[in-house]
């Protein structure tokens, strides 16, 4: 069997600063992270085709690395991914960042507004997909991965990756602890790696959530044109982007109200105490679901 070059993985969670610990770990001269962020090779059929030699030239080979890592947040929903892994890099290690599962829940819910892919109040939006199945092959109903309640479902997602890797081999971290405490929290990450801690980090924050909805506000001619027109028009990207910037509004977002708050974090309340166990830390930094 062929041996990839990735040893360590990134699988999620969604929404919780993935893309910027990606970047952080980058940053240590003995690892290598993949040139494209979220290749989901393990979990996405498509990606998985284009073959090994496709997903090995993904990670540069300039630096003396010792770690090869990868951040994709389909795994951690993809049992598909979770055997893939096992078959073909079976010492992986993998480090997980979690967030507050009720802010998360909500970031999930604006990123997918913002792109306008997102029409539902936030409390039907998530009791809507609640029981529909992940794969992240067949995104539902073609509009980006949704499923906001599960993917706040910590333990149910991480307990596969204990169950069959084991926890010498999970590193689980905080996305409050990394935007308060970058380079002690990153450190941490470098002595569960067994690599040497930095004296110094350059700060980073990439692919934060839009604080605005957009709304596109076509005037009639102008639908006509997108939607009914010449082939030219319907298909030409540089008049779609100047449509867009013209007519697009943006919306500000409400502050998540107190009732959602409290009836989301009851229905997560569960997940949050398995998750203690599960991990053996005690998450009183999220603000939801502080343990008295």
């Amino acid at each position: 069997m062929k041996k990839l070059k990735v040893n360590l993985i990134v699988p999620g969670g969604g929404k919780c600063g993935t893309s910027s610990l990606h970047e952080y770990l980058n940053q240590h001269p003995q690892i290598a992270m993949s040139t494209i962020k979220e290749p989901h090779f393990f979990s996405m059929e498509s990606r998985f085709d284009l073959g090994f030699e496709y997903y090995d030239q993904l990670f540069e080979t300039t630096k003396n690395a010792v770690y090869f890592g990868e951040s994709s947040t389909t795994y951690i929903g993809s049992k598909k991914a979770i055997d893939r892994i096992q078959e073909f890099v079976p010492d992986a290690k993998f480090i997980v960042i979690l967030r507050d599962p009720v802010d998360r829940c909500y970031s999930h819910y604006k990123w997918m507004c913002s792109l306008n892919l997102e029409k539902e109040s936030f409390r039907d939006a998530y009791y809507r997909d609640m029981n529909i199945d992940f794969d992240p092959n067949f995104p539902v109903n073609n509009t980006g991965f949704r499923h906001y309640y599960l993917f706040s479902r910590y333990y149910t997602l991480l307990k596969p990756f204990y169950e069959i890797f084991g926890a010498n081999r999970i590193h689980v971290l905080l996305t409050e602890d990394l935007k308060q405490n970058p380079l002690e929290t990153l450190n941490r990450c470098f002595d569960f790696l067994g690599l040497n801690n930095l004296d110094k980090i350059n700060a980073v924050t990439e692919n934060v959530t839009p604080l605005v909805s957009r709304k596109l506000e076509l005037p009639s001619i102008w639908k006509i044109v997108k939607f009914r027109g010449p082939k030219f028009f319907r298909d030409n990207s540089n008049f779609n982007r100047w449509l867009e910037k013209k007519y697009t509004i943006s919306i500000p977002f409400p502050e998540l109200g107190e009732e959602d708050k409290a009836e989301l974090s009851a229905l997560l309340e569960n997940e949050v105490e398995k998750l203690r166990l599960l991990t053996g830390r005690d998450f009183n930094s999220w603000k939801n679901f502080v343990k008295s």
